[in-house]
């Protein structure tokens, strides 16, 4: 009997995938500040990545926004990524729903494809060590809880 492990690799490393170091970023914000990821380094970090035209992502920033309030002091930051790339959407967002975390623009989609974003929304959570520890791709109010054990399990690491 062969086997035919050696077609398999052992080490292969997909970006955005749980265990694996995020990749690190540098976008713009909607008053033209550059601002990224490394910025946020040492903390709990949740990017998700969204659209002004996504349903379900209009329907989860005000929960993003709910949970950077619960958890912001204990070293938790949230970091939105408008994939569209219009500040004029974004900053509409932004006073719309009176969102305080930074929201920043992939003009490019550079950012998106580097973590492999297939659906709008797409989160990351991302511990203090910089390794993606856990995926949400889309959104449900029901998630809610299951996210808020997962941000309050890496603070307390």
């Amino acid at each position: 009997m062969t086997v035919l492990l050696s077609l398999i690799p052992l080490f292969s490393v997909v970006f955005g995938e749980v265990g694996v170091r995020a990749p690190s970023f540098a976008l713009k914000d909607v008053n033209g500040a550059s601002s990224g990821f490394d910025r946020f380094q040492g903390k709990v970090v949740l990017i998700s990545f969204w659209a002004p035209w996504c349903v379900s992502c209009r329907e989860e920033l005000p929960e993003l926004e709910r949970l950077y309030a619960m958890f912001g002091e204990k070293g938790f930051v949230v970091i939105g990524v408008n994939v569209e790339g219009s500040r004029a959407r974004t900053e509409r967002m932004l006073k719309k729903l009176a969102l305080t975390f930074p929201l920043l623009i992939d003009e490019r989609g550079d950012t998106a494809e580097a973590y492999q974003v297939s659906r709008l929304p797409t989160s990351f959570l991302i511990g203090r060590d910089g390794v993606i520890r856990r995926t949400y791709r889309g959104f449900e109010r029901d998630m809610i809880p299951q996210i808020e054990r997962d941000i309050s399990e890496q603070l307390v690491k």
